[in-house]
């Protein structure tokens, strides 16, 4: 099924029931359908042709939102140019991608000399056909930003996307609230696995944290996502969450400190998601599932999950390796990079590059990524060993640690930390607490720096965190 005919049997079934609430208004599926069939069927004429690649920037979530099935239902394939990014980082994902015209509100968003396809398409005459129902099958390029500063570009189809939506029945319940906005990939694909599952997509207003929380009661908001990068900000708050609303947060693992703190000031219901920008979702840590370990959870239905050694041998129950992942609609490789597609994709397998092991229960439990263990003299040193010992002191926020270059020791670890708000505390205060619990896998150094490096989905970026050694 594509998204045209999940719209068409939407409307039909749950024509009445909402489908958007936003500080623009709401609307019902029934009133989506007519807006979404209204703006495809203008692209047909604005923007013939199956080969069509529309680049979106529309900062507009309720809009964007709008675009974007638009473009699905019209059979056009998309990519989002946020209009966060700089005019040239837009332009050069353009080029990369093969794309065709711009569609936004502001002609400063173009960024090429490519056709511009003015939003919002309402002009008069244009009527609603059956013809944008029955047409093509658009794709989604989307963007995976890694925590080396690498990015890879990645297409999937309508049904791929659909594949991955089947993992989220639970959103046919929820009115959906994401803090991160629809331009950001990870936020776009969830407004429409969504969507698929007959949700409420709700859009933040304007304005501080504060004023959401107000917004999640007035609007009986059921499960609100948020970044890693909102966590400390809900901390902050001081107010808890209504007790029926789910906290789900992504992008970046979650420490045990943290989802203690999280369930003891901000909601016990939480949820913490593992999931891949290659395949979606992979496991998902329930209220219940919160342990010293971090663990992810068990896999979500359909996906599979298996450690295997350097050999690609699977290991033992409870025995460390590297996480390989299969799941129905999982990418295939990435757009004109051929070397990192054989690296990560063999035999129907994708390797994340992430360490960790399965306990008896199927439960997943995340290490760390295998790039970043730190060899010290031949012993090797997990970060996570690191940052998990130093979080534990109530002066410290968050910790990242890796390595440094040694001519002595090969490479010697070291940490930075981010220190809770009004702590005050010395590094060396900090490095015999470390050598205390940690022995020889102990850091060499610590600085305290104002926040920790983290990309937009909040995971750490360490080699911005040997940079920040380099300049202390």
């Amino acid at each position: 099924m594509l998204f045209a005919e999940r719209l068409r049997e939407h409307a039909r079934a749950r024509g009445d029931q909402l489908a958007l609430i936003s500080p623009r208004g709401e609307l019902s599926y029934r009133d989506l359908a007519a807006a979404v069939t209204r703006c495809a069927d203008r692209l047909h004429v604005l923007a013939p042709g199956p080969d069509a690649i529309l680049g979106i920037s529309l900062r507009d979530e309720h809009e964007h939102y709008i675009a974007s099935l638009a473009l699905f239902v019209a059979g056009l394939t998309q990519v989002t140019l946020p209009t966060s990014i700089i005019a040239a980082a837009r332009g050069a994902l353009a080029e990369k991608v093969g794309v065709t015209h711009i569609l936004a509100d502001d002609p400063a968003h173009a960024a090429t000399e490519l056709p511009l396809l003015r939003w919002p398409m309402n002009e008069a005459g244009v009527t609603a056909t059956a013809a944008s129902l029955a047409r093509g099958a658009g794709a989604l390029y989307i963007t995976a930003t890694g925590t080396t500063g690498d990015a890879n570009t990645i297409v999937f189809s309508q049904q791929q996307i659909a594949q991955q939506a089947e993992r989220h029945a639970n959103y046919a319940d929820e009115r959906l609230l994401r803090l991160a906005p629809i331009e950001f990939n990870t936020s776009k694909r969830h407004r429409l696995y969504c969507f698929w599952q007959g949700g409420v997509n709700v859009f933040r207003p304007p304005g501080s944290l504060a004023s959401v929380v107000a917004f999640i009661e007035r609007h009986h908001v059921t499960c609100l996502d948020v970044s890693y990068m909102h966590l400390s900000e809900l901390l902050a708050l001081g107010r808890a969450l209504p007790v029926d609303v789910k906290l789900r947060p992504g992008g970046a693992p979650v420490s045990a400190h943290m989802r203690r703190l999280l369930r003891e000031r901000v909601s016990a219901n939480l949820y913490v998601r593992y999931a891949a920008t290659e395949c979606g979702a992979v496991a998902m840590a329930g209220p219940s599932d919160h342990d010293d370990d971090a663990s992810c959870g068990r896999p979500v239905d359909g996906v599979e999950v298996q450690i295997v050694d350097d050999a690609r041998r699977v290991a033992p129950i409870g025995v460390s390796g590297q996480l390989r992942i299969r799941a129905p609609g999982m990418a295939e490789g990435y757009l004109a990079n051929a070397e990192a597609s054989r690296a990560r994709f063999r035999d129907g397998w994708f390797y994340p590059g992430d360490l960790g092991y399965l306990r008896n229960d199927g439960s997943v439990v995340l290490q760390g990524r295998i790039d970043d263990v730190i060899n010290l003299n031949g012993v090797k040193i997990l970060p996570s060993e690191i940052e998990r010992v130093l979080e534990e002191h109530p002066s410290v926020a968050g910790a990242a640690a890796t390595a440094l270059a040694s001519p002595v020791h090969g490479e010697i670890p070291v940490a930075a930390v981010e220190l809770a708000r009004g702590a005050e505390i010395t590094p060396a205060a900090l490095l015999a607490f470390a050598r205390e619990r940690l022995a020889i896998k102990a850091p060499r150094k610590i600085i305290v720096v104002k926040a920790l490096p983290r990309n937009e989905q909040g995971k750490i970026l360490r080699r911005d965190v040997r940079l920040a050694f380099d300049r202390s």
